[in-house]
């Protein structure tokens, strides 16, 4: 089993200037493989990433979202498909099997919707719970400004980072720190992502 990330940039046809994005985009990518094997951008504002732990997913995506909308100021619709993979091409966009097809699927209702997150899996109840999880969250992430998403992508690349290494790095104080972490309500996030994993493994053995 492998997951597939699908997703493109929200209101990219009103950004003049498309490498405010694509380039920390292309960066953030690169650290999971390679391009185009693993991770491609395609069609000016989309993009697709394939994982082969599928228990790394929702970080992932938390984290795609964080690091666009904190370096490039830009929210990001993600569709998540989990299954197989049965067709290997040079290129991620042209390989096939279930991970592709669900997270495809998904990615294409998305344009019917509000919802920027959301996890297709062989597993009917196992979406509905976990889609259910996503939707709550996305009132924060959504709403994420600058300053707190760059607070989460810190906490997520470097989790043993107190919070004064983490105002150090930012030149801001400590308690600056710990108010855009509540704001960015990290802990509910990380809830999420346990129960996320706990249950992807029970489906998974």
């Amino acid at each position: 089993m492998i997951s597939v990330i699908t997703g493109d940039i929200v209101h990219s046809r009103s950004l003049k200037n498309p490498s405010i994005w694509i380039e920390p985009l292309k960066k953030l990518l690169a650290e999971w493989g390679e391009c185009p094997k693993d991770w491609d951008i395609y069609r000016g504002d989309s993009f697709q990433l394939r994982l082969h732990d599928p228990a790394n997913t929702f970080e992932v995506a938390v984290r795609i979202k964080a690091h666009l909308k904190a370096f490039a100021n830009v929210n990001v619709r993600i569709a998540v498909g989990i299954g197989e993979q049965n067709y290997h091409a040079e290129r991620v966009t042209e390989a096939n099997g279930t991970a592709f097809i669900y997270s495809g699927e998904l990615y294409e209702k998305f344009k019917n919707n509000q919802l920027t997150l959301a996890i297709k899996t062989p597993w009917i109840e196992f979406d509905e719970e976990l889609n259910l999880y996503f939707r709550l969250v996305l009132l924060t992430m959504d709403n994420w400004t600058q300053a707190i998403a760059e607070i989460v992508c810190l906490l997520i690349q470097n989790k043993q980072d107190g919070q004064e290494k983490i105002a150090t790095h930012l030149h801001i104080t400590q308690a600056s720190v710990s108010a855009r972490i509540k704001r960015s309500h990290w802990n509910l996030i990380e809830q999420v992502d346990d129960i996320y994993r706990k249950k992807l493994h029970a489906r998974l053995n």
